[in-house]
């Protein structure tokens, strides 16, 4: 007798006990590379920074201001530092943040001196973020590349543009397209720069 109520209450208990799980709204950041599949913790070496300096790279590309609309909490750029310190590697997933252009940030370093932080956007970077520049009538460097993802490789398409910048390294910005670029969700842009501290 116990053991059919036992039989009969366990699967409620189980159905009772699940629950879905919403992604979060607000910028988050990991240590493992799950943005860009692309990028391999075996190559990359530890980087040391302060949370300052990660700050103002990011204000130096003016994706700071994004981010802090979009709610990121100071937690987020601790764990950002603690990756590049233990891995070299850290991003921050702004995919399900819909009030900002954003898509994701990446930041990591090859060589343990240098650390490169790339920004995704789904659209063309905004005017501040690409220094006013007219990408449109300025011409970019336009070659084709291999990425690895999921133990595939995937030909792409790039167009190049680099930004001067007053404080060392320049900015550059690329167009990124697989090889159905005329279909529409198959291009994304990307601010990448190069810091040393």
């Amino acid at each position: 007798m116990i053991r059919k109520t036992t039989l009969l209450l366990l699967p409620l208990l189980l159905l009772f006990s699940c629950r879905s799980v919403q992604p979060s709204k607000q910028p988050v950041a990991g240590m493992y590379p799950t943005v860009d599949i692309s990028r391999r913790l075996e190559d990359m070496k530890a980087f040391s920074c302060t949370e300052e300096q990660l700050r103002e790279a990011l204000k130096s590309i003016r994706i700071w201001d994004f981010l802090q609309t979009a709610g990121m909490k100071d937690s987020e750029l601790s764990l950002v530092r603690r990756g590049l310190a233990e891995r070299g590697y850290a991003e921050i997933d702004t995919r399900h943040v819909k009030e900002i252009p954003i898509h994701w940030v990446t930041f990591a370093s090859k060589d343990g001196k240098k650390m490169e932080i790339s920004a995704a956007f789904l659209q063309m970077p905004p005017p501040s973020c690409r220094q006013e520049i007219m990408l449109e009538k300025t011409p970019g460097r336009q070659e084709t590349r291999t990425v690895r993802r999921n133990r595939k490789l995937e030909y792409q398409y790039l167009n190049r543009w680099q930004c001067p910048t007053q404080d060392g390294e320049p900015l550059e910005i690329w167009k990124i397209s697989d090889k159905k670029r005329n279909r529409p969700g198959n291009t994304y842009w990307e601010l990448r720069r190069f810091f040393e501290f």
